[in-house]
């Protein structure tokens, strides 16, 4: 496991967590003569909305570098039992957190990810902060 360095930020995202995975459509291009898929309008805004949040919350600091690693953990607290498959929750989150909180998803090292139930309160609550690993960075 890595070790905490110095840059941490806590954030919650209220509504129901959404998923990336499942929601891909596709048409057909004329110009490229190929199915092409394409992220409905309601999960790009959710990412939108998660790159705002993160944006005013990190104030005038930069996003973090590619070269920067950090450990992510996330809840996911769900409004119904109903739920969506653990896995496929974080990719929406942490492209939504692009050009915010760091440049680029790859900065993502380690992960967290646990799921809740909170029929009052749905919502994404997560924690980003910057990690070493000497293994990693001498290789």
């Amino acid at each position: 496991m890595a070790k905490c360095k110095r840059f941490r930020i806590e954030l919650i995202f209220l509504g129901e967590p959404k998923t990336k995975s499942n929601s891909h459509n596709f048409m057909y291009s004329k110009k490229f003569k190929r199915a092409i898929a394409y992220v409905p309008k309601d999960i790009k805004a959710y990412e939108e909305n998660i790159r705002k949040t993160a944006k005013k919350e990190m104030g005038k600091h930069k996003p973090l570098s590619k070269k920067t690693l950090v450990r992510l953990d996330a809840w996911f607290y769900y409004g119904s039992k109903r739920i969506k498959d653990l896995p496929n929750l974080p990719k929406s989150l942490s492209d939504g957190l692009e050009k915010a909180v760091y440049e680029n998803d790859f900065s993502i090292h380690e992960m967290h990810l646990y799921r809740k139930l909170d029929r009052e309160n749905p919502r994404v609550h997560i924690i980003v902060e910057e990690v070493t690993d000497p293994e990693w960075e001498q290789g």
